[in-house]
């Protein structure tokens, strides 16, 4: 089985090495190229945000694999089986972006939960502007909905779990403080 040797792969040290890389190394770029923009948010909160997206994603397993009739173990392989497309989406476009809206003052829950939705409906409509296969070509509407809904609500979680574990606030960002050198 597929996931098997996934689950296997990614379990070992090699593989949580390479999930750890998956994450580290564009915040680390991230850091050196845009440090002003990072030191905004600062990499604890950055770190907060990446386990409050690993965590929402062992709880969205475990509750849709035990609604749907399975067992702990599923739950297992689906949580790792996420991670794979989970953390390069989160830091390759969730820490970003929110490091952005960080140095412009505009970091918040509502604007992530609003990203996570633009996100959904721009990759609903690439999926129906370009369909994979006979069926989406002659259903393009209920293709760009199937995908939408999907990735949505799995984009949704994981933009507003980063936010919560970065502790960004629900509606206002506090205001910028000029350093001292922007000042004179």
């Amino acid at each position: 089985m597929a996931p098997d040797f996934a689950v296997h792969y990614l379990s070992s040290p090699l593989g949580v090495g390479l999930l750890l890389a998956i994450l580290g190394l564009p915040t680390l770029f991230l850091r050196v190229v845009a440090w002003r923009s990072f030191q905004r948010l600062g990499l604890r909160l950055v770190a907060q945000g990446y386990c409050a997206v690993i965590a929402a994603m062992f709880v969205v397993s475990v509750l849709v694999v035990l609604t749907g009739g399975g067992s702990m173990e599923e739950a297992g392989y689906m949580f790792v089986l996420s991670l794979i497309f989970v953390l390069p989406f989160a830091s390759f476009v969730v820490m970003p972006l929110s490091v952005c809206l960080a140095r412009v003052g505009a970091a918040t829950v509502t604007l992530m939960a609003g990203a996570g939705v633009v996100s959904a409906l721009a990759l609903g409509a690439l999926k129906a502007a370009y369909p994979s296969n006979e069926w989406g070509r002659t259903h393009r509407l209920e293709a760009f909905v199937d995908t939408a809904l999907s990735v949505g609500v799995m984009a949704t979680i994981v933009f507003c779990a980063f936010a919560l574990g970065a502790r960004m606030p629900l509606w206002r960002f506090p205001p910028r403080v000029p350093e001292a050198s922007e000042t004179a």
